[in-house]
């Protein structure tokens, strides 16, 4: 027994650390990044766990029916897909639109699914090495090697994108993906090494204390409109300061309220904050590809594009104008929003030219918004 417990005893640590560190992350946890690790934490706590079974029963092949064994050893290369796989998605996630991410998670998990079901139908073997036993064959191979694709792609979009990228998620990130690739390199030629379990650990840990920190996500906080929840003018001011490094392209939607003044003097201030937080609510609704939107004004808000498709603003700035001209019918008072749209390559112009050009737009169509009422 004394013996079990030692050879466990670093799984047993891993599988009770990260337990812990879910139940607190569900508790705490408020927005759509803050799920997203916990999606990382609980496939680093599923796979420490298999890591304790599997490293119990394949030791005790004798006790242990082969096809349970092997059930659980496809659970554990299951598990440690899994973390890299939704580890590559919030990587991506720091560095490309909501639109995308949606695709990107389906093809990724449509792979990983793949290799779910694939790798039971091929060998698996259990071989007897030094301290310990451990498994191979290709359905190890085959996990191991498409790990390397997540993890490989990984660095490849924090090389490419570290310019609009939080640097100290890049600092963090960056050389946690080299190391991981380190562990299952060596875990390669070392099998009875079996450090995956730690090494998610060690990693879920560190993200946890750099990157999503609840001290970090109060001061975050500073960066939120407290009235309609979008971000505020501090954020887009920062991000501002960010987009001028970056020197890539960019698209901006200026929105403006029309009669917020009227509304406020003859309807009074509830009903101004009502037309303020609908048109706030309608603009996250409708504009899903933008990557950040912001309050940037009593009346005004504004949504930002990387690397826009002309088209697919032009179809959501569409269909907000028709939930617009649909929500005017439900309130007591004058509703309706303006906007303008222009878009730029930074390494050619700067920042405030393409926000000023889209501002003038949105001048132009309130203009027109007014004739047509008259």
């Amino acid at each position: 027994m004394t013996n079990i417990i030692l050879l466990l005893r670093e799984e047993i640590v891993c599988f009770t650390a990260l337990s812990f560190l879910v139940l607190y992350c569900m508790k705490t946890a408020h927005s759509a990044r803050d799920k997203h690790f916990i999606r990382i934490a609980f496939f680093a706590a599923l796979h420490a766990f298999m890591d304790l079974i599997t490293t119990y029963t394949v030791n005790n092949t004798d006790k242990i029916p082969f096809l349970l064994n092997k059930a659980l050893h496809m659970m554990l290369l299951d598990s440690a897909l899994l973390y890299t796989t939704e580890m590559f998605t919030y990587i991506f996630s720091a560095a490309y639109s909501k639109r995308s991410l949606k695709k990107v998670r389906l093809l990724t998990y449509g792979i990983a699914l793949a290799d779910i079901i694939i790798t039971p139908l091929l060998p698996i073997r259990y071989v007897k090495g030094n301290g310990t036993a451990y498994t191979a064959g290709p359905s190890v191979v085959a996990s191991f090697l498409l790990s390397f694709v997540f993890i490989g792609s990984s660095m490849i979009i924090i090389v490419l994108k570290h310019k609009v990228m939080n640097k100290g998620f890049i600092q963090l990130l960056l050389p946690a993906q080299v190391a991981m690739t380190a562990v299952l390199v060596t875990q390669m030629f070392i099998p009875e090494l079996l450090a995956t379990g730690g090494c998610g650990m060690i990693m879920t840990f560190a993200m946890f204390f750099a990157l999503e920190n609840p001290v970090d996500a109060y001061r975050q906080r500073a960066y939120i409109d407290l009235v309609t929840g979008v971000r505020n003018k501090n954020s887009y001011e920062e991000d501002q300061k960010r987009f001028e490094k970056s020197h890539e392209k960019i698209g901006i939607v200026i929105f403006d309220l029309n009669n917020l003044k009227i509304v406020n003097d003859n309807f009074g201030h509830v009903q101004g904050d009502d037309f303020i937080i609908t048109c706030a609510h309608l603009i996250a609704e409708h504009m899903k590809s933008a990557w950040r939107i912001y309050r940037i004004g009593g009346d005004e808000f504004a949504a930002i594009y990387r690397q826009p498709n002309k088209k697919i603003v032009e179809l959501e700035t569409a269909q907000l104008q028709m939930a617009v001209r649909s929500k005017e019918e439900t309130k007591e008072y004058p509703f309706g929003l303006a906007y303008g749209y222009a878009e730029g390559d930074l390494e050619e112009e700067k920042f405030d030219d393409v926000m000023n050009r889209a501002d003038e737009r949105m001048y132009l169509k309130k203009k027109e918004l007014k004739v047509n009422r008259e």
